[in-house]
């Protein structure tokens, strides 16, 4: 399997709980279900809140649901964008921009 690039946004802690230890690359719309390699899928997450994304219950952290972790994501992706004035879009290679009011 190929390795996938790092987001370009990328951070050097997790953007979900801020831990700079054991980070990965999650994708946010998982590719079984239609989800992209494009940037805008793509976050930076630590091993434990990516292990909570796909559903490995972690001693800890057992009131995380999958559920939850992808929500989490979505709105913090969704908001990166925005403070760029981008639509965030995980199935566009590249992104809009947000249109202001006429």
């Amino acid at each position: 399997m190929a390795r996938i690039p790092p987001p370009p946004r990328v951070k050097t802690s997790c953007a979900l709980c801020d831990d700079t230890r054991g980070l990965q690359v999650h994708h946010v719309v998982r590719r079984s279900q239609g989800g992209t390699d494009y940037p805008q899928n793509l976050i930076t997450l630590c091993w434990k809140c990516h292990a909570a994304a796909h559903g490995t219950t972690l001693p800890g952290y057992e009131d995380l649901q999958p559920a939850d972790i992808c929500q989490a994501c979505v709105e913090y992706l969704a908001d990166l964008y925005a403070e760029e004035g981008l639509l965030w879009n995980p199935w566009a290679q590249h992104q809009e921009s947000l249109v202001g009011p006429p």
